[in-house]
């Protein structure tokens, strides 16, 4: 997939995820599903979303047990833009 397009994937993956927690009150499922997208919270900060989004965002990166989100230094290759 194109760098894009894989872009334009990850934000409408990310979003869902906050819509699980907006809508559904499911934190923890969404970071079960965040962490099998394997991006770092940096890239999602980088996304420039909505502050609706974003406060669903924060309370599943609190699901300390699920690790949603890499490693900034595990995400491609060990660098962190």
């Amino acid at each position: 997939m194109g760098s894009e397009k894989r872009e334009q994937f990850n934000a409408g993956y990310v979003i869902a995820c906050a819509n699980l927690v907006n809508l559904h009150g499911e934190p923890g499922c969404a970071a079960d599903m965040m962490a099998q997208l394997g991006i770092t919270w940096g890239e999602v900060e980088r996304m420039d979303l909505s502050d609706y989004d974003m406060r669903a965002l924060q309370l599943i990166k609190q699901e300390k047990s699920r690790h949603p989100f890499l490693d900034g230094r595990a995400a491609l290759g060990g660098k962190e833009g």
